[in-house]
């Protein structure tokens, strides 16, 4: 912010430091992201390397059961980081997910 004239040497820059719940909900923010990430990084692995675990009677993937999966392994997948997602949550991911692959491959989802 300038006040009065500029000048070519000086400038005076003014800071406004707001404190706030902001700080947390950015942690949190980012505790959800990480969460998120692990989830579908679990699933992917999940899908790969044992593919019949997570398909139902139809063939159909299953996001019920990856979760059961991912959460059998738990310590393995969320390692440093408490896992803040409820079961329910987790699935529901999986399903956005699912859902938006799904015009990709219709014959398996």
């Amino acid at each position: 912010m300038w006040f009065g004239k500029p000048s070519r040497k000086y400038k005076t820059i003014s800071y406004e430091i707001r404190y706030s719940s902001e700080g947390k909900n950015k942690c949190s923010k980012s505790i959800n992201h990480v969460n998120r990430e692990i989830t579908l990084g679990a699933a992917i692995s999940i899908l790969v390397n044992t593919p019949n675990s997570c398909r139902n009677a139809n063939e159909h993937i299953d996001s019920i059961s990856i979760v059961q999966e991912i959460l059998k392994n738990e310590k393995h997948w969320f390692k440093d980081t408490e896992r803040k997602l409820s079961e329910a949550e987790m699935v529901q991911l999986i399903n956005e997910y699912l859902k938006f692959s799904k015009p990709l491959y219709l014959n398996k989802i």
